[in-house]
This record gives structure tokens, C-alpha cells and sequence, in this order.
């Protein structure tokens, strides 16, 4: 029996912020869990969103789901050698916190990371600006101290050896 463990995270800039949701999540080896990619760019109004969440390989992604949300227009919407690549956009311009697509994963070893790639972008719809770029101090790769500007979100596994914990 594994356990998994999933805290938020918050990959801000002074404008734009990717948050992924829950805040915490328990869940059983091999058992689907679902994260939600939202954007809040407060009460700027943006256009797009180009959301890079990257994954380690004891994660499996199980689908991309796309529904109820404020975009649409779907340019890009996939998970390939650790990175799910999510580019949204908005006929009519959004602002506050909105729901950009749920992905699901299931766990198959030891403690993960998830985190956005410092090359997501937020599109200001008044001039096109990427306002995820300004005042940020984000995580480039998996294996970058949890101690900087913006935690990832954390999954961990936890074996658990007795037989009396596996329900035999």
C-alpha cells in the first residue's frame, strides 16, 4: 500500500499566477488523482494561457480533461516525456481565477514533484503581454531546492510492509 500526498502550489508573478489544486490529497498506490490547473491574473484580463506543468516519471497521466471551463479555444493538450502542455484561449477576455483543465494522474514510485516550467506564459489581452514573465522566480527543472520563491506540489509515496496495512 502506497500513500500519496499532493500539496498546492502557487507559481505567481506580479500580474499572473498558475495554481494547482488540491491542497492536500491522500490516496492509495495506483489510484487515480486529479489536479486542477487554474489561472488567476486577478483583475487583469487575459486572452491565453500557456500552462507547462512538468512531471516525474513514477507519475502517469491518465487523461486531460477539459471541461467546465472559462476558455474556448483549445490550441494545445498534451502529456509526453514528463510534460503536459496546456494552451487555452478566450474569445471574450476572463480575469480572476479560472479553471483551465483537470489532469489525472496515477502514482507508480517514489516521491514526486509537480511544478509549472518557467516558459508557461499568462496573455494580457490589452497588448498582448506575457504577464507570467514579470518579477518571477520560478523552478526550471525537477531538481531544484523546495526552498525557493514557490514550492512545487508535492506526491509522496509511502510503502507500507505489513500485511495487516494491505488488508491480507
Amino acid at each position: 500500500m502506497s500513500l500519496f500526498l499532493i500539496h498546492s502550489v502557487h507559481a505567481a508573478s506580479s500580474s499572473g499566477e498558475f495554481i494547482l489544486q488540491p491542497s492536500t490529497s491522500k490516496l492509495q498506490s495506483g489510484q487515480k488523482f486529479a489536479v486542477d490547473v487554474l489561472v488567476d491574473s486577478g483583475s487583469t484580463p487575459i486572452k491565453a494561457v500557456e500552462a507547462h506543468i512538468l512531471y516525474p516519471d513514477t507519475l502517469i497521466v491518465g487523461g486531460i480533461n477539459l471541461f467546465d471551463t472559462a476558455f474556448d479555444i483549445q490550441t494545445e493538450n498534451k502529456a509526453s516525456n514528463g510534460i503536459v502542455r496546456l494552451a487555452r484561449g478566450a474569445v471574450i477576455p476572463v480575469s480572476g481565477i479560472q479553471k483551465i483543465a483537470t489532469i489525472s494522474f496515477s502514482g507508480i514510485g517514489s516521491p514526486t514533484d509537480l511544478r509549472f516550467s518557467p516558459d508557461s506564459v499568462i496573455i494580457r489581452s490589452s497588448d498582448n503581454k506575457n504577464i507570467y514573465t514579470e518579477s518571477q522566480n520560478y523552478y526550471a527543472d525537477q531538481s531544484v531546492n523546495t526552498t525557493q520563491n514557490t514550492p512545487p506540489v508535492q506526491v509522496t509515496l509511502t510503502e507500507q510492509n505489513s500485511k495487516k496495512d494491505r488488508g491480507v
